[in-house]
């Protein structure tokens, strides 16, 4: 009898003599891989919209943070250039989003009170899903003077689709300092 090549069966672990030899194959079960992703699918019906939640949250706190930034940076640059800076809204034709596509910081150079080529200090461009940021009494202009202070006392909400959440408000004092507070969005 011939005995057989030890290449034949590689996956050989022992065999009984006059048996047909055992093999172990290593891999997952079908029961096994079942339970993974009942585990898996779990999980996901848990995190996902936790994610989503997160990510809304972080859209008003960017928001926030760009606005307050931008007028801080207005009113530094007006301090600096002894000269009154603006901030603008991007789109101000929406009426309950004026501030929501972003802000330019600008100096009106040639005082035609019209923004031209080359007066931009800077733009910031904002886009988050469904944010909003509203100008309560409809102001999309505001202008600081040299010594800090602004002309128009804003208060902006930024709230986003969801009713009844948690959103954020930024008021602009007289004298030109923003402040931000957490408030309940209708």
């Amino acid at each position: 009898m011939k005995k057989p090549d030890s290449n034949q069966f590689p996956l050989t672990t022992g065999s009984i003599p006059g048996q047909a030899p055992r093999c172990s194959y290593s891999g997952f079960t079908l029961i096994e891989l079942l339970t993974t992703m009942a585990v898996l699918a779990i999980l996901l019906s848990i995190g996902v919209p936790s994610y989503r939640e997160m990510i809304r949250n972080n859209c008003i706190v960017t928001y926030n943070n760009a606005m307050i930034s931008g007028v801080q940076l207005a009113r530094s640059e007006a301090a600096k250039r002894r000269a009154p800076v603006r901030v603008s809204a991007l789109n101000s034709s929406d009426g309950d989003n004026e501030w929501g596509p972003g802000l330019r910081i600008w100096q009106d150079a040639n005082s035609d009170d019209t923004f031209n080529v080359g007066e931009s200090i800077r733009e910031i461009e904002l886009s988050c899903g469904q944010t909003t940021m509203d100008e309560t009494s409809g102001t999309t202009e505001f202008i600081y003077d040299s010594t800090g202070d602004v002309d128009t006392v804003s208060s902006l909400e930024i709230c986003d689709d969801r009713s009844g959440e948690r959103g954020s408000q930024i008021t602009i004092s007289p004298i030109g300092r923003p402040s931000s507070a957490s408030i309940t969005c209708s």
